[in-house]
């Protein structure tokens, strides 16, 4: 899918590039459904023991505090969320 490529190619390859030569383990994905559960899902493959996330700005109460993709992981997530600003 062209999509697909274009976002590896614009944004994930220069980031990956440039966290790799500061020195950081990363590897990226592209995958198409619900971000909640498809980030819960590559963190049980990848065997990740914490997810990382930052805050969004959606409404509603526990979106306006944390952001709807946040709050979901925080519910469905096999490992601990940290959200951060």
């Amino acid at each position: 899918d062209q999509t697909v490529k274009n976002v590896r190619i614009t944004f994930l390859e220069p980031l990956v590039n440039e966290l790799t030569a500061a020195g950081y383990t990363v590897s990226s994905e592209v995958r198409y459904g619900n971000v909640a559960k498809t980030i819960n899902e590559i963190t049980t493959e990848k065997g990740a023991k914490v997810i990382y996330i930052a805050k969004s700005n959606d409404t509603g109460l526990a979106s306006r505090l944390l952001g709807s993709v946040p709050s979901t992981l925080i519910q469905i997530a096999a490992v601990p969320v940290v959200v951060v600003p």
